[in-house]
């Protein structure tokens, strides 16, 4: 067991997706400060020294980026020599210097009209990814992790049961996507074997990182750098190239730049688009905000989200109903009235020809 399992181990560190990243962060630091990770805490070191050498390579990386990557290296130093660590003043420094730090790149929350365009170059497997992830609030992880038991296609609108091993944060939640995501996952569904099929004989590459397997039932069992790859590709072909070049102190020798639109912007473009903030972030999963919704149960929540969900349709845009069912209960009422009305004027004339009648017979009998 290495140094970096170690700590996993006594952090209880199991999600996968965290100590992959961790672990890519903590290899990177001993890789800047030139040390040797298994010999590293033999010996005193300058911590602050190589700290500081670590920040200033993390400089012109995405906040979020260096957060977790502070984060990683924190931890590690701490759990493997907390005595000479746990108090050093550049944590506070950092610490000071993230406060409300800008995002590096130029983000771009997709309209309706560039969804459309994206759209119509991808294939079926990234269409149904998309639709999902703009009509849920979905991370990519999730819609990937997803299993078809967890999607509940016959229920209107369509239940999500995004399960606690997939959750970034580890906590079930249920979200919804709308009736063309629906259509969209139905028609992948039915192709799904058979597109795999075709994938595996395509890849026979033993370590080839989107090879498929037979017994992956996920509903989407694909890589997310190949769903990624695929967006990116459609994006270009549709126009949108942008991108924002890294002044990282170290960007001179690798020449980073950040496209502005990525598939995150997906759930930017939900969040942005849903027309009710604190629902879409109770659906989104994040901690926090508001609790109103999470008291509501999977059917009260159903009801709420179909009061939106035209916001986040793409092609089906329906009708604008609001106020249709109070007016057709007016009209409903006005016809009562008429029919009430009629019911009586034709009392009324029976009752005056009867009258009449009565009268002319008392007539001829005079």
């Amino acid at each position: 067991m290495d140094k970096i399992d170690e700590y996993f181990k006594l952090a209880l560190i199991t999600k996968r997706g965290t100590t992959t990243v961790f672990r890519s962060h903590i290899k990177k630091y001993f890789t800047v400060i030139d040390m040797n990770m298994e010999t590293y805490f033999d010996h005193e070191q300058p911590y602050e020294e190589h700290i500081r050498l670590y920040w200033e390579y993390l400089q012109g990386k995405a906040p979020k980026t260096r957060s977790v990557a502070i984060s990683a290296i924190k931890g590690f130093l701490r759990r493997h020599d907390k005595a000479n660590t746990k108090d050093l003043d550049i944590w506070d420094d950092i610490a000071a210097r993230m406060k409300g730090t800008a995002p590096v790149s130029e983000e771009h929350v997709p309209d309706l009209d560039e969804i459309k365009k994206i759209l119509h170059y991808c294939d079926i497997r990234t269409k149904a990814t998309i639709m999902v992830a703009l009509s849920s609030g979905m991370r990519i992880s999730e819609v990937l992790g997803l299993l078809p038991d967890d999607i509940h296609l016959d229920d209107m609108p369509a239940r999500i049961n995004v399960r606690a091993e997939i959750a970034k944060k580890g906590k079930r939640r249920t979200t919804f996507i709308t009736p063309e995501a629906t259509e969209m996952v139905k028609e992948w569904l039915r192709i799904r074997d058979d597109y795999i099929e075709k994938s595996m004989k395509s890849f026979n590459f033993k370590y080839c990182q989107d090879r498929k397997d037979r017994k992956d039932d996920r509903l989407f069992p694909y890589h997310p750098g190949r769903i990624r790859e695929n967006f990116n590709a459609a994006c270009d072909k549709a126009g949108f190239t942008s991108k924002t070049k890294m002044n990282g102190d170290f960007d001179h020798i690798y020449k980073r730049s950040r496209r502005n639109l990525h598939y995150h912007n997906l759930r930017k473009f939900f969040r942005t688009y849903f027309g009710n903030a604190d629902l879409a972030e109770h659906l989104m999963g994040h901690a926090g905000y508001l609790t109103e919704y999470r008291q509501f149960n999977d059917k009260q929540l159903a009801k709420e989200y179909l009061k939106h969900m035209a916001n986040v349709t793409v092609f089906e845009r329906s009708a604008d109903l609001s106020g249709l069912t109070e007016q057709m209960a007016e009209k409903d009422e006005r016809i009562t009235k008429l029919e009430q009305d009629l019911v009586e004027m034709d009392r009324q004339l029976r009752k005056l020809l009867i009258d009449r009648l009565t009268e002319d017979e008392e007539k001829k009998k005079k």
